[in-house]
């Protein structure tokens, strides 16, 4: 991706963690949900200021793999903005589709992967023949076993991503997005940081438990109806 390779890991989590009130917007606008209540602001607001304090103490810290000098120049931002308009767009984009045309978790990862293929080819094709990363009849069965591996948990992770966004708003998605990238995160901490700093891993959780406030906003139609109700 070329905002890590511009900007960075540290950048892309903070800019990752500002994609929900975006994705918010975008919901009230065209989705017809509700502006999210006090609680649920406050939910994105806080996971967002703890995920950019996490990266405030990495960067401080060489032992972590930050550093206090990154540079981040104007190619840089750019990604970064295009980055975020595209993850928006795709966030909101897919919601609609998956409300518009139901179809099972199965039926959606299929036409998924189907258009993925064509895009892999397409990419294939345009690549010089020394530049391919092909496995041959010779690779050891140990690779192919990786390889189909991968397949399989690539379904699996397409087939449960697809089957939640029919069950929930596209807000909701994005911030179980963040949640789970910052998880993966606190997992790296403990397990694969020489040295543990509790600080850090304080506010990755506490960027989680913040996320895990948030409630999605209900249709605004539905509210309309009960304001009504409870008039009459």
């Amino acid at each position: 991706m070329k905002i890590l390779e511009h900007a960075g890991v540290n950048a892309f989590i903070i800019v990752r963690s500002l994609t929900p009130f975006a994705v918010c917007l975008l919901d009230f606008l065209f989705m017809g949900r509700s502006l999210p209540h006090m609680r649920s602001a406050l939910s994105l607001v806080f996971t967002a200021l703890f995920c950019s304090l996490y990266i405030l103490t990495k960067t401080g810290d060489p032992s972590g793999g930050g550093s206090s000098a990154d540079e981040f120049g104007s190619t840089a931002v750019f990604w970064c903005l295009f980055w975020f308009m595209l993850f928006v767009f795709d966030q909101v984009f897919i919601k609609a589709v998956v409300d518009k045309y139901p179809a099972s978790g199965w039926e959606r990862t299929l036409y998924q992967n189907i258009f993925a293929f064509a895009v892999a080819v397409v990419g294939v094709v345009s690549k010089p023949p020394t530049t391919l990363l092909v496995a041959d009849a010779s690779s050891s069965l140990r690779a192919w076993g990786v390889v189909m591996a991968s397949c399989a948990v690539g379904a699996t992770l397409s087939y449960a991503g697809l089957s939640l966004r029919g069950d929930v708003t596209a807000t909701m998605f994005t911030v179980l997005g963040v949640s789970c990238k910052m998880i993966s995160i606190l997992l790296n901490e403990v397990f694969l940081q020489p040295t543990n700093n509790v600080l850090r891993m304080a506010f990755i959780i506490l960027a989680v438990v913040s996320s895990a406030m948030y409630q999605q906003a209900p249709k605004r139609r539905a509210t309309k109806a009960a304001d009504g109700s409870s008039k009459v």
